[in-house]
């Protein structure tokens, strides 16, 4: 795995699970997608009320945290989390609470920005499991 000097300044020790993104459907189980690292987050927790607290949620919807910066894309995109469930990116949304404040002095989209995904669950894109 390569590092750089953000996985020094912004280290992922609070995203301890890991999950697989595809920007579009894949063609079969041989297609590999882009790993990331995130967390669920709580439906009570602040940040959601803020950032989805006009939809409500229901079966089979959950909405996890990562600061990695894939080009995650809503409505197309898939991401597998790491119990093997498969899910369809409904909403994304950026969270610059967690980066520090000064740092946008310097970077249009500071190391310690949030994105957090809102997820519906899918079928597995194969129809094998």
């Amino acid at each position: 795995m390569m590092r750089d000097i953000l996985d020094i300044l912004n280290p992922h020790t609070q995203f301890a699970l890991s999950g697989t993104y595809y920007p579009e459907r894949p063609d079969g189980p041989d297609v590999c997608g882009q790993p990331f690292n995130y967390e669920y987050v709580d439906p009570s927790t602040k940040t959601w009320r803020t950032l989805f607290g006009n939809i409500q949620a229901s079966a089979g919807e959950t909405a996890i945290r990562t600061d990695d910066r894939l080009k995650f894309k809503a409505g197309d995109g898939l991401v597998r989390l790491q119990d093997g469930e498969w899910y369809a990116i409904q909403q994304k949304m950026t969270d610059y609470q967690a980066a520090p404040k000064q740092a946008f002095r310097v970077l249009p989209i500071p190391v310690g920005t949030q994105y957090v995904l809102r997820l519906v669950a899918v079928d597995e894109p194969w129809g094998i499991c």
